[in-house]
């Protein structure tokens, strides 16, 4: 009897072999997974997050639909995502880099011109004391 029990705790808890997690704990992990990525892109800015968004969210499809044919557009769908956020990804990391080699390019020239007006200011101070054009 209690084997019959366990079993069929079990069976509710197994949604089907493409989705192992139960339909609420699945559910929540999407809203989650939803949520933080949302904040990412709001922080970050980058299409990847929304990306891998997407990809997380459409695994949902298998709580109601367990056909080979939805099974298989899922599974394209979910590798075109990912592509596309390793895409997405490598721009962004690209164009940061860029972005801060800028930075560090236009600091380097401030300092260059503090440090070149700094000489200037010391060498006014020091013909400003120098006694020979006095006389």
């Amino acid at each position: 009897m209690l084997e019959i029990l366990t079993a069929n705790s079990m069976a509710d808890n197994m949604q089907n072999v493409y989705t192992p997690l139960p339909f609420k704990m699945h559910f929540i992990f999407c809203i989650l997974a939803t949520l933080l990525y949302l904040f990412q892109f709001y922080r970050k800015r980058s299409a990847y997050y929304l990306i891998i968004m997407v990809a997380i969210d459409l695994t949902f499809v298998t709580q109601y639909y367990t056909s080979k044919p939805v099974i298989l557009g899922l599974f394209i769908a979910e590798l075109i995502l990912l592509v596309a956020a390793g895409i997405t990804s490598h721009m962004y990391n690209k164009k940061v880099r860029a972005e801060n080699a800028q930075q560090e390019k236009e600091a380097e020239q401030k300092k260059e011109a503090e440090k070149a007006f700094s000489e200037e200011n010391k060498k006014i101070v020091d013909n400003a004391f120098d006694d020979k054009e006095d006389l």
